[in-house]
């Protein structure tokens, strides 16, 4: 699962009770939440949660999750994320296990309200509009991990210029509210 939402997190641990996992990865997750994960939502002892505490962008989720997945050798994982959320992160995910033989099935968690408010048409145009500005950005991520090859050292939250870019042409949804 990329985390992001309580809805992601209670789906997921759903998911696995019903016997559809034998392994949960949350990316990112510390070994406290989940454990309070594990705590409130349930899990049978049958299911491991694999730790991974180090994404902080939905390329490094896709790029961490999928160092993961071929290490373990899983050749079957459900993809948990918002349904508008899903094709960039489906896009990543597949990208970085190209030729590794993984089937991706996808479990796309709805986005009803935001701040509980309900999700208007204009909006959901919005949100889809943002994220297809934020997969140029993921591929822009994946292109300087290749150059470099590693992550850099400050997440993308954390660059100003990236801040800024992002302020132009991402649609602030909160404005919708007034």
């Amino acid at each position: 699962m990329f985390s992001g939402a309580v809805s992601r997190v209670e789906a997921t641990y759903g998911l696995a009770k019903e016997g559809l996992a034998e392994s949960l990865v949350i990316s990112p997750a510390t070994e406290q939440s989940l454990r309070f994960y594990k705590n409130r939502y349930g899990l049978p002892d049958s299911v491991n949660q694999v730790l991974e505490p180090k994404a902080r962008t939905t390329f490094e989720n896709a790029l961490l999750c999928g160092e993961i997945i071929k290490r373990e050798g899983w050749n079957n994982v459900i993809l948990v994320t918002h349904e508008h959320h899903m094709p960039r992160s489906y896009f990543l995910l597949r990208w970085v296990l190209l030729g590794e033989g993984v089937e991706i099935q996808r479990y796309g968690v709805p986005l009803r309200s935001i701040e509980g408010r309900e999700v208007s048409t204009t909006i959901d145009l919005k949100i889809m509009y943002n994220e297809m500005v934020d997969l140029w950005g993921s591929l822009g991520e994946w292109v300087l991990y290749k150059i470099r090859g590693r992550l850099p050292d400050k997440g993308n939250r954390e660059q100003q210029w990236l801040k800024k870019l992002k302020s132009i042409l991402h649609f602030n949804l909160h404005e919708d509210w007034g």
